[in-house]
C-alpha cells in the first residue's frame, strides 16, 4: 500500500465517523424530542431500519 493509498483510507474512514455521529445524533434529538408521540415513533422506527 502507497503512502497516498493509505491517507485516502484514513480520509475516507473520518468521513464514514463523521456520517455516523450526525445520524446518532439526528436519530437521538428524534427520539427525544418527541419521547412519548406515537407517530414519531413509528417514523424512527423506519429510520432504524432503512
Amino acid at each position: 500500500m502507497t503512502n497516498e493509498s493509505f491517507q485516502e483510507q484514513k480520509e475516507l474512514e473520518y468521513n464514514f465517523l463523521t456520517v455516523l455521529n450526525l445520524v446518532v445524533d439526528f436519530r437521538y434529538r428524534t427520539l427525544a424530542s418527541c419521547n412519548e408521540n406515537q407517530q414519531c415513533k413509528k417514523s424512527t422506527l423506519v429510520f432504524n431500519t432503512a
